[in-house]
């Protein structure tokens, strides 16, 4: 079964010219493909959007069965 870790942190939200609100929010910054230690390009969305469910064995929001492609054109 493939499975992509999703790091996740809490980032600083801006506004439209380009300063820092004071705010933060949860979002995905990337993730990992489990099977093989690549990094996995992923939107800046909360986990929960991109449909990631919480491993509690590993404690970290993962994807599971999400197909994981390489272009290699």
């Amino acid at each position: 079964m493939s499975r992509i870790i999703c790091i996740t942190g809490w980032f600083d939200i801006y506004n439209r010219q380009g300063t820092k609100t004071g705010e933060k929010e949860f979002t995905v910054s990337n993730g990992i493909n489990e099977d093989t230690g690549d990094a996995v390009v992923l939107p800046c969305e909360h986990p929960d959007k991109l449909g990631a469910v919480w491993d509690e064995g590993i404690r970290e929001y993962v994807l599971i069965n999400k197909i994981v492609s390489r272009d290699t054109d």
